[in-house]
């Protein structure tokens, strides 16, 4: 999984440049209990106004595939969509499941979202446009439908947001890449528990492909709803910070101190305001969270998967 840079491929070359239309394959990692979102993840889908082939690939990673072929079975798909369900527990890890899920396919675009989210109607038409000028795609991370209004403080999260001092911050939740870039890259690396779709991103960059942003390949983000929840889910991003940045040092990824420190002073501030509103309490979550990953990784703690 090594970055190799230098390279300068054609990334702006046609897609399916022999038929009309390219061939879309969507991957959709379903973890344990992952169904319970899953239904309205596939409505959006089969309400997508893309009139092209779509094979559809839900990669189960700890939930029993016969829940989720249940769910399919349940839904009039568009005459020219194929499903499929697979297996993809033998290594657990959304990497694991991602990968497993783009390598059942042979299309010429593979678009990943999650289970517990939901696309909008143009959301693979999106991604075609704009996998047509890049191998890499992203799009709007939507907030205001699946949370409650005190749980969110802007409709859409923004874009880009450069970590590290180096590139975009990349989202598994609404990603789309051109096969012939899975296949250079190797695809989503299993080492990471999480960042992995942001190391993919950046080494498809070294290849030649950065992402762009397609405004209309929208997708609505559910947001964890509790503080504890929060503090949780951003102490594990946290946690793989440090990986992150070490993967990529040479390419020029590195702690800016600055803003390290005003992480810090954010976060005292944010816990002084937590007693005053379910707001502030979040705000506090979410920073304590970022702060206790980064200090468990370095004084140390070997990064978990969970």
């Amino acid at each position: 999984m090594t970055p190799h840079a230098g390279r300068s491929p054609s990334s702006t070359a046609p897609i399916g440049a022999n038929d009309d239309q390219p061939s879309v394959g969507i991957v959709v990692p379903v973890g344990p209990g992952g169904t319970d979102d899953l239904g309205a993840q596939l409505d959006a889908l089969v309400r997508q106004i893309w009139e092209g082939a779509v094979t559809l690939v839900i990669s189960c990673n700890g939930e029993p595939v016969r829940l989720v072929a249940e769910l399919l079975r349940a839904i009039e798909w568009p005459a020219r969509w194929r499903t499929m369900v697979i297996d993809s527990s033998a290594v657990r890890g959304p990497s694991a499941a991602r990968n497993a899920g783009w390598r059942r396919l042979e299309t010429d675009l593979v678009l990943f979202c999650d289970a517990d989210d939901v696309v909008s109607d143009s959301w693979v038409e999106g991604m075609v446009r704009g996998l047509e000028r890049a191998g890499v795609c992203t799009g709007p991370l939507l907030q205001d439908a699946l949370n409650d209004d005190w749980m969110w403080e802007a409709v859409q999260q923004p874009w880009p947001v450069v970590r590290f001092g180096h590139l975009p911050h990349t989202s598994s939740a609404n990603l789309g890449l051109r096969r012939t870039v899975l296949e250079q890259t190797g695809g989503f690396d299993p080492e990471f528990g999480a960042a992995e779709d942001i190391d993919l991103a950046w080494r498809a960059t070294y290849l030649g492909y950065p992402t762009c942003f397609e405004p209309t390949a929208s997708v609505q983000y559910r947001l964890r709803r509790s503080s504890v929840a929060l503090f949780r889910n951003h102490r594990h991003y946290a946690r793989w910070d440090h990986a992150l940045v070490a993967r990529h040092r040479t390419q020029g990824a590195a702690w800016q101190w600055r803003e390290v420190v005003r992480e810090v002073l954010a976060t005292g501030w944010s816990i002084v305001r937590a007693p005053f509103g379910r707001q502030h309490r979040r705000r506090a979550a979410i920073r304590l969270g970022t702060l206790a990953g980064w200090l468990e990784r370095y004084s140390g703690g070997r990064p978990t998967s969970v």
